[in-house]
């Protein structure tokens, strides 16, 4: 007998359709929920109630490859890394497909996901990139935001991902 049920295992992931290679550990899918604060004066600062407002979704991972792929996901706002980016334009607009695809006979294949895509990924404004230049791994940790897409058009449900 079982002592559970695992769904562990690698995933490969592509942005724009193209490969991002090897990251360091996994990939982590965090989302947020967002709801505005009740209070009541006869009950202090003590939050009573919230209204959900919706909410955020990121993808997170560290690459271990310094590829021209990479760089584009670094820097998606111009064609030169450094430059400062053409200013005013829309960041869904700027953003790509980030697919991850479970690895074939793995407990996370089985189990699932088996993939997940976020149809609307891009470098997450507000994030901090940090590249090492010297005599170390070239680790690069990278946060994207995943920025949703209406579920039907004309109505207000949001999807931030898809899974298969």
């Amino acid at each position: 007998m079982a002592f559970g049920t695992w769904a562990f295992g690698p995933y490969t992931a592509t942005y724009n359709g193209n490969d991002v290679g090897l990251i360091e550990g996994v990939w982590r899918h965090q989302q947020t929920a967002e709801a505005a604060d009740i209070r009541s004066g006869r009950f202090g600062d003590s939050v009573i109630d919230g209204i959900y407002r919706g909410g955020n979704c990121f993808a997170v991972a560290v690459f271990k490859e310094w590829t021209a792929n990479i760089r584009r996901m670094l820097w998606p706002f111009d064609t030169v890394l450094g430059d400062s980016g053409k200013h005013g334009r829309s960041m869904v607009d700027m953003s790509s497909v980030l697919l991850l695809t479970a690895i074939a006979g793995t407990p996370a294949a089985t189990a699932g996901p088996a993939t997940r895509s976020f149809p609307r990924a891009i470098f997450s404004p507000g994030h901090n990139k940090e590249v090492l230049l010297g005599n170390e791994e070239r680790n690069v940790p990278i946060v994207f935001r995943c920025y949703p897409t209406v579920v039907t058009p004309g109505d207000t449900d949001l999807r931030w991902y898809t899974d298969t």
